[in-house]
């Protein structure tokens, strides 16, 4: 197991939330990235939000312990992010202390390897948490980038938010789930909701967020207008953590929330899916095992049980199973659009 895998697994001391205090108001929207040694992604990224217009925004960066010379250029090249030192890989720690560091009550989160595609992005996730006092999470649409010899194209993630597609787009969709590459938070929710549970490192910790917001009465939204690309990071993470963390942080995530007899039955499905990725090499088997291991015996390690209310956990699997009945009947997720090469270089893809 490589040291940044023994990080995770280690379970960090038992914390009390963070004590959060709403600063005075100065921005419309604060903006959070987390970085780790990414400097070449992290640029790209914030270019794209430094072309935002219409709403007043702050830049946070909390980084990682990077080691690659990312706090020289964030100086010499971003001098007006604010930049949160975390002095080690402290995974979803880094994502609470930018929370809790916001000046602005709307926040938006962005994966350093994204890029927001819409010039006015920004302006409009302000607008759709102004416009509905319930809405505590809005979801972006998710591209994913495709290289051929033609050119480059957009394809629709798999990670793009599941939704059902009833409905005004402009009031955005019932999701299941947001995906954390790229999504707006109302921070007087996530606070309420507890933040992201930082014991579980890396992985699952959006769908876990969306559900405590969800039980606390906060609407979760994708809205289809606003969207972010994923630009696949060249600087990837460990395949045996990702096999390790992800098939662990579900059991956890399970144990954190489900009903009793619902936890059972979708552990149940959730081994049997995850084992058969390991045995065709899509999960490292090694890491998986380790993982089913230490989720099953290790929940100690994640904060006390409270079951969200059934009829959440009902309603996010229909809408995960309307999800694929659509797309294979549309055939939405083969689709490419093909970028031009103005396009191509103002995203720096």
């Amino acid at each position: 197991m490589t040291a940044w895998m023994r990080s995770a697994a280690r379970s960090p001391a038992r914390r009390e939330a963070p004590a959060c205090i709403m600063a005075p108001v100065e921005m419309d929207i604060s903006v959070i990235t987390v970085t780790f040694n990414r400097q070449d992604d992290l640029r790209r990224a914030l270019r794209s939000v430094m072309r935002q217009t219409g709403v007043a925004f702050e830049v946070i960066v909390a980084d990682n312990g990077s080691t690659d010379g990312t706090p020289q250029m964030l100086q010499d090249e971003f001098p007006a992010v604010r930049v949160l030192p975390m002095g080690a890989n402290t995974g979803m720690r880094a994502h609470n202390a930018g929370i809790c560091a916001a000046r602005a009550d709307i926040l938006f989160f962005l994966d350093n390897d994204m890029v927001l595609v819409e010039d006015d992005l920004l302006a409009r996730v302000y607008s759709y948490f102004t416009n509905d006092s319930q809405l505590g999470a809005a979801a972006c649409r998710v591209w994913d980038v495709v290289r051929d010899r033609t050119g480059v194209s957009l394809r629709l993630s798999g990670n793009s938010p599941k939704h059902i597609a009833e409905g005004d787009a402009r009031g955005g969709y019932e999701t299941s789930a947001f995906d954390g590459g790229g999504a707006g938070f109302r921070r007087s929710a996530v606070l309420e909701a507890d933040m992201f549970c930082e014991e579980f490192f890396l992985y699952h910790g959006e769908v876990d967020l969306t559900v405590r917001l969800l039980d606390c009465g906060w609407a979760v939204r994708f809205f289809p207008h606003v969207s972010v690309i994923h630009c696949h990071s060249p600087v990837e993470r460990s395949s045996d953590l990702y096999s390790f963390l992800a098939t662990r942080n579900y059991f956890w995530y399970l144990y954190r929330n489900y009903p009793v007899r619902s936890m059972f039955v979708e552990g149940l499905r959730y081994l049997v899916q995850s084992g058969e990725q390991a045995l065709i090499g899509r999960r490292r088997r090694l890491a998986w095992a380790h993982g089913v291991l230490s989720g099953m015996l290790g929940v100690h390690r994640v904060p006390e049980r409270r079951p969200v209310r059934r009829e959440i956990i009902r309603r996010q699997q229909e809408i995960r199973i309307a999800d694929r009945l659509r797309k294979e009947r549309t055939g939405e997720m083969k689709e490419l659009r093909r970028l031009t090469r103005d396009e191509v270089a103002r995203y720096g893809l």
